[in-house]
């Protein structure tokens, strides 16, 4: 707790307790991050259908964090690169 009374936490889990970020270097591990990060605020900004274009290092963790918020997904490899398809937060 903060000495204004503010309190802060965890909002998210990055899912990286398990040492899956051990083989990648300090500069990888944050573009990473900031990727993860731009998905999550578009994954909460958005209740429509979107897909990205992200790191296959990312993709189960990205692919938790949409589960995680009650949304389908489906990821798929196009080359170097890992298509993530997020469903609306609505049926169709």
């Amino acid at each position: 707790m903060m000495k204004d009374g503010s309190r802060f936490g965890l909002v998210d889990t990055f899912d990286i307790d398990d040492g899956e970020l051990l083989p990648v270097t300090a500069a990888e591990a944050f573009v990473l991050g900031v990727e993860w990060s731009k998905f999550v605020a578009k994954l909460d900004a958005t209740s429509g259908p979107f897909s990205e274009m992200v790191h296959p290092e990312n993709e189960a963790r990205l692919t938790k964090v949409v589960r995680r918020r009650g949304r389908s997904v489906h990821s798929r490899r196009t080359g170097r690169w890992v298509e993530v398809e997020v469903g609306s937060t609505t049926p169709n």
